[in-house]
């Protein structure tokens, strides 16, 4: 089927980046960008007095915050949509950053860590694993220990996280948090010719942002002992 055009992304190629052209608007991803309004939307409530601002590209949404602790952005895209036989996927791909150069023992090497599931169609027994860190092993270890704590690992089976990831970049400083979601996705289906949103709950999307606040702060500073009482003044 030709009738829609590819989306366009960065693509990596070798060790740089290229940006490709901008995502067509045609009509099509003009009506899913609908969908995905109304997604954004949603966000933006369960957020509430903490949504500062949000910027917009084609099929494409960021979302700035304050009042968390180390949520402060969240990208929401139909990016890279599926072409199905007599359908059109837009999955939902959410992405967070951090920047922790001001932060107490920020990381010093890349690391990247992915999770694994044995579901193939939900994610079932989701598990973390290093997925070519350049950190000490002691750090891995750290890291994964934190990741896989159970507030986590809930949140990651109940929304159906998908090709989940976080990794760390030390030239910038930056962690990021990214993974594909089925809930906020948009289907067209051609016969009969429907376009579907699989909509979130609010209890989800606040869900949602609990999870990206709990792997940021599990990954800001691995070394801190979560599990210490508070000292007494």
């Amino acid at each position: 089927m030709s009738m829609l055009p590819k989306a366009n992304h960065q693509e990596r190629i070798g060790e740089r980046y290229v940006k490709n052209k901008e995502v067509s608007m045609h009509t099509l991803n003009k009506r899913a960008e609908k969908k995905l309004d109304y997604v954004v939307q949603g966000f933006e409530a369960a957020m509430g007095d903490k949504h500062t601002q949000t910027n917009h590209k084609n099929l494409s949404y960021q979302l700035q915050c304050g009042g968390f602790k180390h949520l402060n952005n969240l990208t929401l895209d139909y990016i890279g949509y599926e072409n199905r036989l007599w359908a059109f996927a837009y999955n939902l791909n959410l992405k967070s950053t951090l920047d922790v150069s001001g932060y107490k023992n920020p990381e010093t090497e890349d690391c990247r860590f992915v999770v694994q599931s044995t579901g193939k169609i939900r994610v079932s027994e989701p598990k973390w694993v290093d997925s070519g860190s350049r950190c000490s092993d002691e750090k891995v270890d750290l890291y994964l220990k934190r990741l896989s704590h159970k507030l986590i690992m809930d949140r990651i089976a109940a929304l159906d996280m998908m090709k989940l990831e976080i990794n760390f970049s030390a030239k910038t400083q930056l962690w990021t948090v990214k993974y594909q979601s089925i809930i906020g996705s948009t289907n067209w289906i051609l016969i009969p010719p429907v376009l579907q949103l699989i909509k979130y709950t609010p209890e989800e999307m606040v869900r949602t942002l609990e999870f990206f606040e709990l792997v940021l702060d599990a990954v800001s500073d691995p070394f801190r002992d979560v599990s210490q009482p508070k000292k007494k003044k």
